[in-house]
């Protein structure tokens, strides 16, 4: 886990002014939420890094390579999921152990205030995310960054108006301190992509543990194995030849192909050619 300096003192600061109780919980909250993405980035086939308290909070620390459009959305809604299910067991869990409320109370309301603030359309939240994507349904990817930008810098003018307007009705900080969060988010936008999909190029990101054998047609092309070879599945390729014998082609053997033959090769053309 790498330590950002200002992250930290963000989070003394949360321990001094919450207590350890409350504290705490919205650690764990956001431990948990974080999990989520990682867990279905994991699922997803991508490579995620360490955990990193950063000035935004606890985050995972990722390179940062674009990846399927479905697949961020899954990775995107997985954090403020993994928090409102985890608030509903806790609520759950109070009807057995009542006295487990005293104890969970903050961990229940900082999940849910955790779920609903990070749906909103603003980076570097999920909800930016979610809404980028989902408009590329109906318009073009950079129409669809263009509208999430916007969007973004309107949800931080609203936050500074509402800071201005409770220092003359009821003064709350924490207004001042979302806006620029969330202007925060427009200015680092590198933040957009945290996720490093797996290349099957790079071995050693694969999962040998378990091998998944696959039959295939000798008409088969080469780009056709190279497709299903990306995700974190290892194959074995197997084919039976004419002769009655069975022919084995490994992930590597369909790599050290694409060096002499083209994608669009037949493998029954290949192993003619042996």
């Amino acid at each position: 886990m790498t330590i950002n300096p200002v992250g930290f003192l963000i989070w003394v600061w949360v321990w001094i002014s919450f207590g350890f109780l409350r504290a705490f919980n919205l650690i764990l909250a956001v431990l948990l939420h974080e999990m989520g993405h990682f867990l279905v980035a994991k699922k997803l086939g991508y490579d995620v890094g360490k955990f990193a308290l950063s000035p935004y909070g606890v985050e995972l620390n990722c390179r940062g390579e674009r990846f399927v459009q479905n697949d961020e959305l899954l990775i995107a809604f997985a954090g403020p999921a993994v928090n409102f299910v985890t608030a509903l067991l806790a609520v759950g869990v109070w009807w057995i152990f009542p006295e487990f409320y005293f104890v969970s109370q903050s961990f229940v309301e900082g999940s849910l205030v955790l779920c609903l603030f990070n749906l909103l359309p603003a980076y570097p939240l999920d909800g930016a995310r979610i809404f980028c994507n989902l408009s590329q349904k109906f318009a073009s990817e950079k129409l669809a960054k263009k509208l999430t930008i916007f969007v973004n810098i309107m949800l931080s003018i609203l936050f500074l108006a509402l800071f201005v307007a409770s220092i003359f009705l009821s003064f709350n900080p924490s207004l001042l301190a979302v806006f620029v969060f969330l202007l925060g988010g427009v200015l680092d936008l590198k933040q957009e992509s945290q996720y490093h999909r797996i290349n099957i190029l790079c071995k050693g990101q694969k999962r040998f543990e378990k091998l998944d054998f696959c039959v295939i047609d000798k008409e088969v092309k080469l780009a056709e194995l190279l497709k299903k070879m990306q995700t974190r599945k290892t194959y074995v390729f197997v084919l039976f030849l004419d002769n009655g014998k069975i022919f084995n082609i490994s992930e590597k053997m369909v790599i050290n192909m694409l060096k002499y033959f083209s994608p669009e090769t037949k493998i029954e053309e290949i192993i003619k050619q042996q």
